[in-house]
């Protein structure tokens, strides 16, 4: 059970938990990228994979190690294993987005552009798109060799467990993103069953992967009960859903300075959301016309943008969609009632829903 504490110390440095993720993942990349490093085009496809490295919330790594405490791991941050299991799902992440972003064509992520964007710097466009698959697929690599590397030390069955646990969540992401293309395709109109596949899609593409197998990734690797294991994929679904869907508000209503990429990002993508499904349902005509025309549109202007926030706002969506994060949040505190946890396993679960839900970017 988790129960409410006024301000105690955090047990979650992330800053510093974030710096010792970073770090260790641009050694290995380097290290890792040394039987190429004399090919004289290796600086240059060098350049385009770590362009996806070394930034970002760690929230993944991060949910490898609060699994991992959970389970009984006695330091939070100093476990190699645990490190790396962590480093490995940081080189898992920055594939997704590698491939994300070429789908989505999207040309800025964290301030930078992307990779098909900047290989086409040195190549046609079709090309620079085909060395963003390629940029993907090698990240991918760098997962798997970093979770080697993490399990050195492991038990065979261990080893065989996570690696099969790894497999699953590329072959679950891959899923989700095809789910993804065809929301595309679903109609406006019916937005009870877009919400519906919207939550499909949340649900497997990101919600899972962002926060539910990480956490469960490092129980795993710690031996955690199958009772904590339970609650860990009750908890991290409901959370996975509230983190993508505060990443959806953000991609709305975020500033450009600290998110990374432009404030009108999402809708020129035409991207289907819950928050979309919300706001359909509760418009006018008039501001239906409205934000159907903003919807997919490459050319919507900073003035259109506005406009399109002050008609969620106006309409009552924002502020549902609002209940419905903490709904979740709840929810996933609700799966640890039955468990006995000691009072700074409590306090770890209330920083890490927290980490995932409070935030500008």
């Amino acid at each position: 059970m988790v129960e409410s504490h006024a301000n105690p110390a955090q047990l979650i440095n992330l800053p510093v938990f974030s710096r010792t993720i970073h770090q260790r993942t641009l050694d290995l990349a380097a290290s890792l990228g040394s039987p190429f490093q004399n090919h004289p085009e290796f600086q240059r496809f060098s350049s385009l994979v770590n362009s996806y490295l070394g930034e970002g919330k760690t929230l993944r790594a991060l949910g490898v190690a609060v699994g991992a405490f959970l389970a009984g791991s006695k330091d939070f941050t100093s476990s190699p294993l645990i490190r790396d299991l962590g480093v490995a799902m940081e080189f898992y992440q920055a594939s997704a987005l590698v491939h994300d972003d070429l789908i989505d064509d999207v040309d800025l992520r964290r301030s930078h552009a992307t990779i098909q964007v900047a290989a086409r710097q040195f190549l046609p466009a079709d090309a620079a798109d085909a060395a963003a698959v390629l940029v993907g697929d090698y990240l991918l690599s760098l997962n798997h060799a970093a979770t080697n590397i993490a399990l050195a030390e492991a038990s065979a069955p261990l080893r065989d467990q996570i690696h099969a646990y790894m497999a699953g969540i590329t072959a679950e992401v891959a899923w989700g993103q095809y789910l993804d293309i065809l929301t595309e395709t679903h109609s406006l109109e019916d937005t009870a069953g877009l919400r519906a596949h919207v939550l499909d899609v949340i649900t497997v593409k990101s919600g899972y992967y962002s926060v539910m197998r990480p956490l469960v990734l490092g129980a795993i690797s710690e031996g955690g009960s199958a009772e904590l294991i339970a609650a860990l994929e009750t908890a991290g679904t409901a959370w996975g859903i509230a983190f993508q869907m505060r990443d959806d508000e953000i991609g709305m209503f975020g500033e450009e300075s600290v998110t990374g990429k432009p404030v009108s990002s999402d809708l020129a993508e035409g991207k289907r959301t819950i928050l979309l499904s919300l706001v359909l349902e509760r418009v006018s005509a008039q501001q239906r016309k409205v934000l159907l025309n903003a919807l997919g549109n490459k050319e919507i202007t900073e003035t259109e943008v506005a406009l399109v926030r002050e008609i969620i706002r106006d309409c009552g969506a924002y502020a549902v969609h609002e209940e419905l994060i903490a709904d979740y949040v709840n929810q996933g505190f609700a799966a640890f009632e039955n468990l006995a946890l000691h009072e700074k396993h409590q306090q770890i679960i209330r920083e890490f829903a927290g980490l995932l839900v409070n935030r500008k970017f």
